[in-house]
């Protein structure tokens, strides 16, 4: 009879190995079977138990689980289920010693060995270490890939938490994967960078691995992927509330008025309950489902519009509340909150999209710059529309900021060669006409595309050392036939064969496009995964910068969790280890579960109907040259190494550059700028542009 082993390995009868059917891990079954049961038993305690119940029930041979699996199994398995329970819950430690569940306990299951609080703590920390051992053989020799990083912190915590997510391309899919959460004493680029090395060497992965960081534009983040000798890419729904809040509170002056009637309103709701019941009695008696009014954080994305559209949909019923009886919007104010709601719904529907784990960095120029055709067009309408006449001067330096302030973005994503390669890769989008300008060539593009293919020392290598069909024999050449021969000779291992090939790739790849271009709505990846075998090199650098997430929102999701733990005031002595610790067993209980959308997270806020932008659109005009402004005060509580700014270019850290060079293998100037092959910095300057601003005639 067959070993029960089998019901949870596949047998490799070639190479005499086994792999698990549900962790993916691979022994060597060459030498029976007791390893592998060692570790259905341990690893899939649950799914052992489980098989094993079910067999009985299915052969009539017990009745209870416990006369096959024995009283320590039984234990084992309870111990796992009752920390994911506690977890999942968000449960304190200190209710497993409560008498009435140890009692309901002893009831159910008498032969249950009952632990303590710090039993629990520790199951949880082992459980951790085992999440972080399966997730290295996960990422086991990978390359190429892109790591998150954010920092987060509450008022009532002392500790700032920074969550390390690595992203990767795996069969055309882009992953994300939480792996570390650490606390720092200091928040410097420096100690950054240190906490980081440290996290990836646990993985057994070093700075080597990544190509690029994505996160927002705090300066200590920005300065340790300089020190990393990593690409930063921003993340565009960091930039996406940059360029409301810009528009909206700093360079326009049109909804300060309205902005602080609205936060006054939602101040005085979240400040009294009795408010907030009458409130939500007057929208039902007024067949209003939208939410209360609530005021954000600086940092929410959409803040400002989430605030005034539901002051918009509850402002019939604003003036029915006695305490806001001063608070009346006039018909103009309306007219402006609805205008506003209008022009900023397409930022809306882009946050919305780079919010999604599939979006890669290949999609933000594109969609950034039909944003603003979109902006232009919507903007025309309203100024044509008879309701806002009297509004139109508004409505006009209103949308000017917008665009002014999306421009400004575009112009730094432009600089960034990183994203001008990926849009390139991208299908979908590469070589459309309604994107180039003249600062966003794709001649220049190409050019850049090849010379980063050719100094691409794993494409090389791998276009060397891949197969080639054995030559058909011939009959001995002549000498001069030999040197005709080697003329035209398309040898692997020739540098000019390699480009001759690469060109070729790049006018096939043109003329597919011409032919069959891809939908928008495709994933970057269908492209190269159904040309892969005609377009072998670019296939393979495409899938570089295909694992580039567009937004580090996976983050943001992970804190949204922290902050979900942090509030429970059962929970006020949670340090930051133990943060972590449930942190990552919480991710990996859902990663199990497979409930990757939100973590399991409920969402408390009432759903918005969503409003979708469909017009037609000219993307056809320029982009402007505005000079980026400064991230930092958005930031400010990620922002702590001001004087490491002033300071970087008159001393290193040593054990930085160290860690470093120790990682990437390669040189770092003195001010911390990358080096070319000439060991000389080469800081790619801004793209200088023109456009003329909205106007009437528009």
């Amino acid at each position: 009879m067959p070993s029960i082993v089998w019901k949870f390995f596949q047998k490799n009868t070639e190479n005499e190995t086994a792999k698990c059917n549900i962790c993916s891990v691979v022994y060597h079954a060459g030498y029976g079977t007791s390893t592998l049961l060692r570790h259905v038993k341990t690893i899939h305690a649950d799914d052992y138990a489980c098989h094993i119940s079910n067999e009985e029930r299915k052969n009539g041979t017990s009745s209870s689980t416990t006369s096959r699996v024995s009283v320590k199994q039984l234990n084992v398995n309870f111990r796992q289920q009752q920390l994911k329970f506690f977890v999942s819950g968000n449960i304190p430690y200190r209710c497993v010693e409560n008498k009435n569940y140890r009692k309901m306990i002893n009831i159910l299951e008498p032969k249950i060995q009952l632990i303590t609080a710090d039993t629990l703590k520790s199951d949880i920390s082992d459980y951790r270490r085992k999440f972080e051992m399966n997730t290295k053989q996960e990422l086991k020799n990978r390359k190429n890939m892109t790591f998150l990083i954010d920092g987060w912190t509450k008022d009532d915590m002392d500790y700032e938490i920074y969550s390390l997510v690595v992203a990767y391309n795996e069969n055309g899919k882009l992953i994300q994967q939480l792996i570390a959460g650490f606390q720092i004493e200091k928040t410097d680029s420096s100690s950054l960078v240190v906490a980081i090395s440290e996290a990836l060497r646990r993985y057994d992965l070093s700075l080597a691995n990544f190509d690029f960081v994505v996160s927002d534009a705090a300066s200590n983040l920005r300065l340790a992927a300089e020190k990393m000798q990593k690409e930063q890419i921003k993340c565009v729904c960091h930039q996406v509330h940059l360029i409301i809040n810009d528009a909206t509170i700093k360079n326009c002056d049109v909804f300060t008025e309205i902005l602080a009637t609205s936060r006054a309103i939602a101040t005085g709701l979240a400040s009294s309950r009795k408010k907030r019941d009458e409130f939500k009695h007057q929208a039902k008696l007024n067949k209003i489902a939208h939410g209360i009014p609530q005021n954000y954080s600086k940092t929410r994305w959409m803040g400002c519009l989430d605030l005034l559209t539901a002051v918009q949909a509850n402002v019939k019923i604003i003036g029915c509340i006695p305490e806001f009886k001063d608070y009346i919007f006039h018909p103009n104010d309306v007219s402006l909150i609805n205008a506003y709601i209008e022009l900023t719904s397409p930022f809306k529907e882009l946050t919305l999209h780079f919010e999604k784990r599939t979006t890669t960095a290949s999609e933000i120029y594109p969609r950034l710059k039909a944003g603003i055709a979109i902006l232009r067009k919507t903007a025309a309408n309203l100024l044509k529309d008879q309701n806002y006449k009297d509004l139109r001067g508004k409505i006009k330096k209103f949308a000017n900021a917008l665009i002014d302030s999306t421009n400004t973005r575009l112009d730094s994503y432009m600089s960034n060669e990183a994203i001008r390669l990926a849009t390139i890769m991208d299908a979908r989008y590469a070589y459309l006409n309604q994107i180039e300008c003249r600062n966003f060539n794709w001649k220049k593009i190409e050019d850049e595309l090849i010379t980063a293919i050719e100094n691409d020392a794993d494409i090389e290598e791998w276009f060397i050392q891949r197969d080639v069909a054995p030559p058909v024999p011939q009959k001995k050449a002549k000498m001069t036939d030999k040197f005709e021969s080697f003329l035209s000779s398309g040898q692997c291992n020739n540098n000019a064969n390699y480009r001759s090939c690469l060109e070729k790739e790049l006018v096939l790849y043109r003329n597919i496009l011409i032919n069959s271009r891809p939908s928008p709505s495709s994933n970057y990846s269908d492209f190269w995964t159904l040309h892969s075998q005609k377009l072998p090199i670019l296939h393979r650098f495409a899938q570089k910068y295909g694992a580039i997430p567009a937004s580090s929102s996976e983050v943001e999701r992970i804190f949204s969790l922290s902050g979900r733990f942090t509030s429970n005031k059962l929970r006020n002595r949670l340090t930051a280890q133990s943060t972590v610790d449930f942190l990552l067993s919480y991710v990996a209980i859902a990663k199990e579960l497979k409930e990757e959308s939100d973590y399991g997270i409920e969402i408390v806020e009432e759903e918005e109907e969503e409003q979708v932008v469909e017009t037609e659109y000219d993307m056809n005009s320029d982009i402007s040259d505005i000079s980026d402004e400064d991230d930092d005060e958005y930031y400010s509580d990620l922002s702590r190494d001001s004087i490491e700014i002033q300071e970087r270019n008159e001393g290193e850290d040593e054990e930085i550059r160290h860690i470093v060079e120790e990682s990437n293998g390669g040189d770092i100037s003195k001010d911390g700028e990358l080096l070319n092959d000439d060991g000389i910095p080469s800081p790619i300057s801004n793209a200088e542009t023109t456009e003329e601003p909205f106007t009437n005639s528009e």
